[in-house]
């Protein structure tokens, strides 16, 4: 077991295919949780239907450019 970590180990480690697909999972179950985590919160709280919509939209795409984001720096390693 190596006690450093540098670059090359984690570029290493990343370059793995099963590390790849894993993390791709994880990015997608954090999307998934967090939009039915943003419904449910702006559905019991927002009460203002245009902006309840507004705010949903915005925020799930922004979960969404952090997955797409992610998933081109995962796979560019």
């Amino acid at each position: 077991v190596s006690t450093d970590i540098t670059y090359q180990v984690w570029s290493d480690f990343f370059s793995l295919i099963l590390t790849k697909v894993f993390t791709l999972m994880a990015l997608v179950a954090m999307l998934v949780h967090s939009w039915i985590g943003i419904w449910q919160v702006l559905t019991d709280y927002v009460k203002c239907t245009l902006l309840r919509g507004t705010l949903q939209f915005v925020l799930t795409t922004v979960a969404f450019v952090y997955v797409v984001f992610g998933f081109v720096i995962l796979w560019g390693v």
